[in-house]
């Protein structure tokens, strides 16, 4: 049996996987090995337990196993989960949205993908765990990623107007502000605005851009016209708007909740000595 290139399961490098846990505890049970201390925690030795069949129904090895389902299904439900988990919501609050048991979307989080605490945007982030490139766009799979970069980006809000925006879903409650068809109007023009952020954010060459900035201008003369904005700005959906320019930058320089550094750290909850100053709008 070949060897993986240990990089993807070490705990501090770049190359480490959003899964390591998981790599690392099947490639130790399928070679018949110890965990190592050095690299290894109680988490690993859980997976390797799954890997195994050991463990009862209630034990936290069954737990990982589930993920293991949940890791392996189908995109939409796994982007969505992992997404949540790249905001700051509470894991019983992801469980609730994901409709999850809370302990599964612990291992979730710790075998598969291991990517809190996001205390701060880093490279390391955007390129493993959203799949987004500053100089290629989206790397990952469509809608799932620009789920992930919504979340980084803006937090729970923005993942919630992207992902309805990008699947016909409901927008979340509060996300507009009026009655009627000012409304109406309203929820149209968030969901353009959104889906347009989205294509500026994967467009790859300066064409792509253009035509894209020429549609948001479009729609700015459109708001310029008599009766044409709607949105209030102390709405959820005004604040989102206000953000909009500043999203459609290099990730991790929108407003939201957090800054950008080129290393991620340790994802066990140590800040990162590398980490660099947050980088504003």
């Amino acid at each position: 049996m070949d060897e993986p290139d240990p990089a993807v399961w070490l705990p501090h490098g770049f190359s480490r996987v959003p899964e390591r846990r998981w790599v690392r505890a099947v490639y130790l049970a399928d070679a018949g090995k110890p965990c190592d201390p050095r690299v290894d925690d109680a988490w690993v030795a859980r997976a390797v337990d799954a890997v195994s069949g050991r463990g009862g129904p209630a034990s936290r090895a069954a737990a990982v196993r589930t993920a293991r389902r949940a890791w392996a299904g189908g995109p939409a439900a796994r982007g969505h989960l992992e997404a949540r988990l790249l905001t700051t919501e509470p894991l019983a609050e992801v469980a609730r949205r994901c409709d999850l048991p809370a302990p599964v979307v612990r291992a979730y989080e710790r075998v598969f993908f291991a990517v809190r605490p996001v205390r701060r945007v880093t490279d390391w982030h955007l390129v493993r765990a959203v799949g987004y490139s500053g100089v290629r766009g989206f790397t990952g799979p469509l809608p799932m990623a620009a789920w992930k970069l919504a979340a980084v980006a803006g937090g729970p809000l923005l993942l919630d107007v992207v992902r309805a925006a990008t699947t016909g879903g409901p927008l979340p409650d509060g996300a507009v502000a009026g009655t009627g068809p000012a409304r109406e109007y309203a929820r149209a023009r968030l969901r353009l605005l959104a889906r347009l952020w989205v294509g500026i954010m994967g467009a790859e060459s300066p064409g792509e851009i253009a035509r894209l900035a020429a549609a948001h201008a479009r729609l700015s003369a459109l708001d310029d016209s008599p009766g044409g904005r709607t949105a209030s700005a102390g709405s959820a959906s005004g604040v989102f708007l206000d953000a909009l320019p500043d999203l459609t930058r290099p990730a991790g320089h929108g407003r939201g909740n957090r800054g950008r550094s080129r290393s991620g750290g340790d994802d066990d909850g140590h800040e990162s000595r590398r980490r660099g100053p947050s980088a504003g709008p």
